[in-house]
């Protein structure tokens, strides 16, 4: 089975959907690939337009080359965009924290009530919302938070 994005961030750009492997312990006993609304740039290369709910290392704005069968190979080109996973308890504490990412004009998309991903581009500092993710966790007012880059 394939996780998907309804709803992604960028989907006035994307034009393909691309798979990507899922190697996460976790996802990957529910899922073997997530799918990627992508651009094509050009046969090979595709730029990712949705922030990954599974995957690692791999993020909107992304240019990403790809086997035959539309399936991530590596990442050509890293963006400059910061990514995030942020687990929530509830659906109430979930809208709580979609209010302040809209407040930030973060780009996001909703998993369930219980999962949000999220993109800082250029035009707001990632380590500030890092900071206030950390506060959010610290008072328990999120569950966790994550950085989806991990090199």
């Amino acid at each position: 089975m394939d996780l998907q994005h309804p709803n992604p961030a960028l989907k006035d750009q994307a034009d393909y959907v691309i798979g990507a492997r899922i190697e996460d312990d976790i996802w990957s006993k529910q899922y073997d690939f997530e799918q990627l609304a992508a651009k094509k740039i050009d046969d090979s290369t595709f730029m990712i337009c949705c922030i990954p709910f599974a995957l690692y290392d791999i993020t909107i704005g992304d240019l990403v080359e790809v086997d035959d069968e539309l399936n991530v190979i590596k990442v050509v080109k890293v963006s400059d965009h910061v990514a995030f996973r942020i687990a929530t308890k509830s659906a109430t504490q979930q809208a709580s924290l979609l209010e302040l990412l809209s407040s930030m004009s973060a780009n996001y998309e909703v998993f369930s009530d219980n999962l949000i991903a999220v993109d800082v581009d250029n035009n707001i500092d990632g380590s500030n919302l890092a900071d206030k993710l950390a506060e959010l966790e610290d008072s328990k007012q999120i569950v966790e938070y994550e950085t989806i880059r991990t090199k």
